[in-house]
């Protein structure tokens, strides 16, 4: 540890040179720009600055477009063999250490983001990951100083592997969706019939450490059934181009019925979801988004379900559908009757958040000022 944390959320430290300490985020995933464009924008409403770095995979950069943040493109993906994606973690967190370095990064902020963590130790910046799946693997030299997840998750698993372990109440949808700006006419804008069944569909996470290939079975029989019916439309988001290849490929006489659609350019999924009927997700996030949304929400996610979702599904905002459930009996498909003019309003988890990082802060500014 850099440095130690005392967590006295009432008390902030007066640092009367504010403005000039650096904050850095690392984006290096889609679900991270929707994450931290709150807790960006709440760092910057406090008067420090926000140094933003996105690497180039997923949608990443176009979600940082979308959302008009001021980012510096770093990396690139590097693909799924493990030796590729080692060599592809070491060059990035390289290409990395002149942007904190020439900015004097004091705290580094991802949600996993294993190039960061590197980068940051090399320079003895402190660094703070944020997760909320239980059983992500640690790798040699890349732990970071603070793990921070939701407290529904068992952190004795945790600190096993990590020094310093925090939670937040709530989960992390909960940081970002309440103050999502609503547009009830992004069917309209993508040619959607408002009169279909709408189903929002998330492929799984294909060149994930975590993926179950099982999960690439199941989303092909979800398909099948979802375009059986005429009265259905099925919006799938890929999550890279070349699953977006393959999924048009395999699905083509589908996408010229338009019983699926893939949308040519990026979209705000967050307003899409609230205007769909259901989704089903090979995924984490999109799941959890729709279940706070209160959209009825299908996961075909087969690796080890974290504690996150076994909450939801315990609560009935989830449904787990396993591979050898038949999936004709499970999913429902029905128009749903709602108001989908979400008010707008302060979350309560993401101001926990905030607090708990500005404390963090004061306590790294009071051990700079006593050096």
């Amino acid at each position: 540890m850099f440095f130690t944390y005392q967590n006295k959320m009432t008390k902030r430290y007066s640092f009367n040179t504010k403005s000039n300490l650096t904050i850095w985020v690392d984006l290096d995933n889609p679900p991270h720009v929707l994450f931290f464009f709150p807790i960006i924008r709440e760092l910057k409403k406090e008067g420090y600055n926000v140094l933003i770095t996105a690497r180039k995979h997923s949608q990443t950069i176009e979600l940082a477009e979308l959302y008009n943040l001021d980012y510096i493109p770093v990396g690139k993906h590097f693909g799924k063999l493990k030796l590729f994606k080692a060599f592809g973690l070491l060059v990035r967190a390289l290409q990395l250490l002149p942007y904190a370095r020439k900015k004097k990064v004091i705290l580094a902020l991802s949600h996993g983001s294993r190039s960061q963590i590197i980068a940051a130790s090399i320079l003895k910046i402190p660094s703070v990951v944020f997760l909320d799946y239980e059983y992500v693997k640690a790798v040699p030299f890349t732990k970071p100083d603070i793990l921070f997840l939701p407290s529904l998750v068992n952190t004795d698993i945790l600190k096993k592997s990590f020094e310093k372990v925090m939670t937040y109440d709530g989960i992390k949808e909960e940081i970002y969706i309440p103050s999502m700006h609503i547009n009830q006419n992004i069917l309209t804008e993508l040619g959607i019939n408002k009169d279909k069944v709408i189903v929002v569909v998330r492929p799984p996470a294909s060149e994930a450490h975590y993926h179950n290939e099982k999960s690439d079975e199941l989303f092909n029989r979800v398909l099948k059934f979802l375009t059986r019916h005429d009265y259905v439309v099925s919006i799938i988001l890929p999550r890279t181009e070349g699953q977006k290849k393959q999924i048009s490929k395999k699905w083509k006489k589908e996408l010229t019925m338009r019983r699926i659609v893939i949308p040519r350019n990026i979209v705000d999924a967050l307003n899409l979801i609230n205007s769909a009927d259901l989704v089903i997700g090979g995924g984490g996030t999109m799941n959890r988004e729709a279940a706070v949304l209160g959209v009825p929400v299908y996961s075909i996610f087969q690796s080890k379900i974290g504690a996150v979702d076994k909450y939801l599904a315990e609560n009935g905002k989830l449904k787990l559908i396993s591979y050898d459930d038949d999936i004709s009996e499970i999913i429902e498909l029905k128009k749903i009757n709602r108001d989908i003019s979400l008010v707008s309003q302060n979350s309560e988890t993401l101001n926990q958040v905030k607090e708990h990082l500005i404390s963090i802060i004061n306590s790294i500014t009071i051990q700079k000022s006593g050096n």
